[in-house]
């Protein structure tokens, strides 16, 4: 699998924490989050996709202004030729790469040489097989805790990150999440948004109040884990 193409967001405040950025989206999954509201991503759809040689043109066009750059998807990982990805994006001058992952491919997170990381932790590891499209992977909770430590353990910035969807993630998955995170430097939460989800069943789903979303932030801040709401 290569990467030919790409989904672009010219501009952003706040995909790189702190930085000036765009975005790039690659196509492809290896998870069916049926609350994912990038399935046009998932599903490879090529209608909003630009070829790769083209967004190089418009980071090289605006390297000047640019301070970094965010790679998402789907799903990054996916592509063994991320690191050629990487390298021509630091050879036209932009040197500050992110990287969004769910933190599946353990074995290949640091293989792009990222200056960050944010992984997504969906739930708890018990509850992936909500996210995984019907198959069935022993070795997921293994995979996510790897993950975790080798974040935690390197010397790159990171985040991780959890979308508070009801049904997916409860109050008692918080305080387990918490646990498995904990010393962790940067715990990010974003609301659930039901507009154009993967399953269609998730667009009638009545997202946490106020009051709830506070409340998830505030069971990581009793285990002494710097969180923030995304955006806010």
């Amino acid at each position: 699998m290569q990467i030919t193409k790409a989904a672009l967001l010219k501009t952003t405040l706040i995909d790189y924490p702190e930085k000036v950025a765009c975005t790039i989206f690659l196509p492809g999954c290896n998870l069916r989050c049926p609350f994912c509201h990038n399935k046009d991503l998932v599903f490879e759809d090529e209608k909003n996709l630009l070829p790769i040689e083209e967004i190089i043109k418009h980071i090289n066009k605006r390297k000047n202004t640019l301070q970094g750059v965010c790679i998402s998807g789907g799903e990054p990982l996916i592509y063994p030729d991320l690191p050629d990805l990487v390298n021509e994006i630091r050879s036209v001058g932009v040197k500050n790469i992110k990287i969004d992952t769910n933190g599946i491919l353990t074995e290949r997170l640091f293989d792009a040489k990222p200056d960050y990381i944010a992984m997504d932790i969906k739930t708890v590891p018990g509850k992936y097989n909500m996210l995984t499209g019907g198959f069935y992977d022993k070795d997921i909770a293994e995979k996510i805790n790897n993950s975790i430590v080798k974040i935690m353990e390197s010397k790159i910035m990171y985040e991780f990150r959890t979308t508070l969807v009801p049904g997916i993630i409860e109050y008692k998955d918080m305080e387990e999440i918490a646990c498995m995170v904990k010393g962790c430097k940067k715990y990010t939460l974003n609301k659930f948004s039901k507009k154009n989800t993967l399953d269609n069943n998730y667009s009638k789903i009545i997202p946490y109040s106020e009051e709830e979303y506070k409340t998830f932030l505030e069971i990581l801040k009793s285990h002494k884990i710097p969180a923030f709401f995304r955006g806010l």
